[in-house]
């Protein structure tokens, strides 16, 4: 009797958070910061010299390995702060809209090791809390109640 009335229970606060969850105020997509570095491949002298870049997002906190050799410049696309981890030059942190080097590219051989997106002073763990959950195909992002205190 006790256990189906502890079912019944736990059953109804899972309901009420699903419920209320797409009605949130907080998007999971608030606190990410956008992020474009660029790089080149190829050899001038021989023809082959090619520029590319990329654009990532990372959730507050989040760091991610990008291990990325003959780097030309590394900006921060949102108003939160960014940390770029950078080898053969000092490691910067941008906020909106900055790019290092202001202009032109690196002169040395630079590689961007790893880029961090720094919390603001206003962001405190908060509904959802996203956690990386194993599944057969990797890992995948998936959003859970913040219960705790």
């Amino acid at each position: 009797m006790q256990m189906k009335s502890t079912i019944q229970k736990h059953g109804f606060i899972l309901f009420f958070v699903l419920l209320l969850f797409p009605f949130s105020s907080v998007s999971y997509g608030g606190n990410e910061c956008k992020i474009k570095y660029g790089w080149n491949t190829g050899n001038s002298l021989q023809g082959t010299f090619k520029n590319h870049f990329n654009t990532i997002y990372l959730n507050t906190g989040e760091t991610k390995t990008i291990n990325q050799n003959r780097m030309n410049y590394v900006k921060n696309l949102t108003s939160q702060e960014v940390k770029f981890y950078l080898e053969n030059a000092s490691d910067v942190t941008l906020g909106k809209n900055q790019q290092n080097p202001d202009v032109g590219a690196y002169v040395l051989a630079v590689k961007l090791v790893k880029v961090k997106c720094l919390p603001t002073s206003s962001s405190s763990p908060s509904f959802p809390d996203v956690s990386k959950t194993p599944s057969p195909t990797g890992p995948i992002p998936i959003p859970y109640p913040n219960i705790g205190k």
